[in-house]
């Protein structure tokens, strides 16, 4: 479970018995006098003395705290969502708002329950709008995933800020003896270690293509979980290719990571020909691309991938990709290239990395990288006159994978497959007719089946 989600649900119910000590202390208190010596004159506490019910209603502390608990959730999110929800709490008078702190409104949408329904169909209601605001707290959170989407506004000047953070890990490397042709960073999270494994064994294994030197790093941020914490060090200090800093490691921290990466370069490893940038679920033919970028006789100013040009802002608040208008205010992004892989030249990072405080800072890194190449006026470029980068799921061939470049959300187990029957066939000749484009195919199984099929045969 995610550790925000915990601490939120822990928070809330603090809150929510932090108002039940107080009020119910308060109600208790109020209860226990005569009614003659109650001199609250508002129509709720006039209501309760002629009713003689003032008692009855609040004698019972695990109704209370129950009543309480969904008052402090609804003004909480109240006041998050809606900046007039607190007007509406204090427009409520004074002798109320002594006798019921933070209740009020709750209470009165009690009393009217209390009037429009029967007593079955009232604890229905007050059940269901319990309820309705719990999912609606998952709800936030999962959407979210750990960053607060309501709480930006309007006069927040979000920018990235280099130099920030200190490096934990760092690879056992010098790359001013050793200059590699193509240096990969690989996004990575604590919990996916077994796709370091594979990648290690796969295409991030360090290796020699047409004699130009390919190795991979992988870029993590921090955790709150001491043991994971302590499994990242240790596999630091065994495979020496680990790049950390000490960011909270979560999905809207993915700008963070990346510039992390392309920090490490620029101060580093600025001796390299490129760099690419990936993920820990894409099948990367390190084979073609190296091919691919021998032939394109760059290296400078070029930046290269799956190209997405007039991309539109996401405004829908719980998408994954949602941007506010604030954060974000043009309606069109950039050309930039899909964060699933891209491949640009050493110098490239460096002016990335200059310029990077003086953009504007957005949560997708796809995009702020966009951002960076629009503001140094290096304009992202095909690979190759056919497409190589695939930021979906493909089905797989050797053949038709000998001419691609990427694949996305790739299983470990499929990556070490295809890797093994890709190696497999590279002095197979193919027909002609299977370089075309790979098919797409989202989160299918059956071609990983008939791979482990045609190994047993």
């Amino acid at each position: 479970m995610n550790i925000d989600l915990i601490f939120s649900l822990l928070s809330l119910a603090f809150l929510g018995w932090r108002e039940f000590a107080v009020c119910h202390s308060r109600l208790w208190h109020l209860v226990s006098r005569p009614y003659s010596k109650i001199h609250d004159s508002s129509p709720m506490i006039t209501q309760l003395k002629n009713s003689g019910s003032l008692s009855k209603q609040f004698r019972s502390s695990t109704h209370t705290s129950l009543q309480l608990a969904f008052c402090s959730v609804v003004r909480f999110f109240g006041t998050i969502l809606v900046p007039s929800f607190s007007t509406s709490v204090d427009d409520l008078t004074s002798e109320e708002s002594s006798v019921f702190p933070h209740c009020c409104l709750f209470m009165r949408l009690k009393s009217f329950l209390y009037k429009m329904a029967p007593k079955r169909l009232k604890n229905m209601l007050f059940f269901t709008m319990a309820l309705v605001s719990i999912v609606f707290c998952f709800l936030i959170k999962l959407s979210s995933d750990g960053i607060c989407i309501f709480c930006q506004r309007k006069s927040e000047v979000v920018s990235f800020k280099r130099d920030t953070g200190n490096f934990l890990q760092l690879p056992l490397t010098d790359c001013s003896r050793n200059p590699p042709f193509l240096v990969i960073l690989a996004t990575s999270s604590h919990t996916q270690s077994k796709a370091r494994m594979a990648i290690r064994e796969t295409w991030g294994k360090e290796k020699l293509i047409d004699n130009k030197r390919i190795v991979t790093y992988f870029l993590l941020g921090t955790t709150l979980n001491h043991e994971d914490q302590v499994a990242v060090t240790a596999e630091s200090l065994k495979y020496g290719d680990v790049i950390q800093k000490d960011f909270t490691d979560t999905y809207y921290n993915l700008t963070l990571k990346t510039m992390m990466g392309i920090e490490w370069v620029h101060k580093f490893c600025p001796q390299s020909s490129f760099v690419m940038k990936t993920d820990s679920d894409v099948f990367v033919n390190t084979y073609y691309l190296t091919e691919l970028l021998l032939k394109k006789h760059r290296h400078t100013r070029f930046f290269t991938g799956f190209l997405k040009l007039n991309e539109r802002p996401i405004r829908k608040i719980f998408s994954k990709w949602y941007v506010s208008k604030e954060e974000y205010p043009a309606n069109t992004y950039p050309p930039f290239c899909s964060g699933t892989g891209y491949v640009f030249s050493t110098d490239v990072a460096s002016q990335v990395y200059n310029i990077s405080e003086s953009v504007l800072f957005v949560k997708l890194e796809d995009v702020f990288i966009g951002l960076c190449l629009a503001e140094l006026n290096i304009k992202p470029e095909e690979l190759d006159s056919k497409q190589t980068f695939f930021p979906e799921r493909l089905t797989f061939s050797p053949c038709s994978f000998k001419t691609i470049v990427t694949s996305h959300y790739v299983k470990p187990h499929e990556l070490l497959i295809y890797w093994n029957a890709l190696e497999r066939s590279m002095d197979e000749k193919c027909p002609s007719s299977d370089y075309h484009r790979p098919s797409p195919l989202h989160w299918s199984k059956h071609s990983t089946r008939n791979m482990q099929k045609n190994r047993k045969v």
